[in-house]
């Protein structure tokens, strides 16, 4: 169930996007890590094992959320980084109709990590979202990133971006 609830946070959107996004450092000391996020976007509330969420909106007045992404990190005591990742991909079989088209490895900051693109049906729409997530695990955490879009076009668009979010990580 813990592995469920982040994805089912936020939905939105897609709409325009520069590909030079500029970025800055965010840093959380009490969680221990950091991570570029860009300029123009906004933070949310995060709470629990939501450490963090970031979003981009249509305008500058307006509140409805687009692409965004959060960082969970979930303490997983003695674990691994395959048996986390099973454990998430469990999770998702668990509800709206989630389907996995990509997955690989990946290193981030010396950290070994695992990515996959999955799509499901937001929660209380037919439409489906796009996520592009990464999972880390280190010294009994696991750390799952969730970069989100809301059409196939919106994620196109955005995923060179989470990929230079996520590789920002550091932990």
């Amino acid at each position: 169930m813990k592995y469920l609830l982040f994805f089912l946070f936020i939905t939105g959107t897609g709409h325009c996007f520069s590909q030079e996004a500029s970025l800055k450092e965010y840093k959380d000391a009490s969680g221990g890590f950091s991570i570029s996020i860009p300029d123009d976007w906004h933070q949310a509330p995060a709470k629990g094992t939501v450490r963090l969420i970031v979003y981009r909106t249509a305008a500058p007045d307006t509140a409805k959320p687009l692409e965004n992404f959060n960082l969970n990190i979930i303490a997983s005591g003695n674990s691994t980084l395959d048996k986390e990742y099973d454990n998430l991909v469990a999770a998702l079989a668990t509800g709206h109709n989630h389907t996995i088209s990509e997955k690989g490895d990946i290193t981030i900051n010396g950290n070994p990590g695992k990515w996959f693109v999955e799509t499901h049906k937001g929660a209380g729409t037919i439409q489906r979202v796009w996520n592009y997530d990464f999972i880390i695990y280190k010294k009994g955490k696991t750390y799952i990133l969730t970069c989100v879009a809301t059409s196939g076009l919106g994620f196109e668009k955005y995923r060179p971006l989470f990929l230079k979010i996520a590789s920002s990580l550091s932990i």
